[in-house]
């Protein structure tokens, strides 16, 4: 279905930004397989991640964090037991298994400032959707995106992730 939508609004032809691509198979090589001449961009800050998918990636792998702006930040990954994900927030078990890891980061808006095309958005950021997106407020306003697809969190007391209400009423304000 997400297929027949890319090439209904996009001839074929924008952008598949995904943020978090996770693994080999997953949403990014689906698109590629699908419409093959869909641009698709990805950004993962977790290195061992990162270094695994850089030469399996579809498209362009980035090896940094988005947030709401470009710079560096602080995270945590390094799981003791191997774990390959990447914590824009930590508190509990995940300070105690987890190591800090300073990351280059990049908003979205800097990302698509040049982009004149259709641009599908999809994000699996561990609870950093809206941090996220508050760096995209630009590209939300002059609508680039026609579609956008988040991995949430409904565990109330998760104070690590984003709540969705609150993803839901940002995402409001600019229509």
């Amino acid at each position: 279905w997400i297929c027949q939508q890319v090439n209904q609004h996009t001839n074929g032809d924008g952008i598949f930004l995904t943020l978090g691509p996770g693994m080999v198979g997953t949403e990014a090589w689906v698109v590629n397989e699908f419409c093959p001449k869909m641009e698709i961009i990805g950004y993962e800050p977790q290195v061992d991640r990162y270094n695994f998918l850089k030469d399996k990636f579809p498209g362009e792998l980035n090896n940094a964090a988005v947030t709401a702006q470009d710079g560096e930040i602080t995270g945590w990954m390094g799981h003791k037991d191997g774990k390959s994900d990447f914590w824009l927030h930590a508190s509990g078990d995940n300070q105690k298994f987890y190591k800090k890891h300073v990351v280059k980061t990049k908003s979205i808006d800097s990302i698509l400032k040049d982009v004149n095309k259709p641009v599908a958005l999809w994000m699996d950021i561990e609870g950093s959707e809206l941090e996220a997106l508050r760096g995209a407020v630009l590209s939300l306003l002059r609508g680039q995106f026609w579609f956008i697809c988040l991995e949430l969190n409904f565990i109330p007391e998760d104070e690590t992730h984003a709540k969705w209400d609150s993803i839901v009423e940002f995402l409001s304000s600019p229509g």
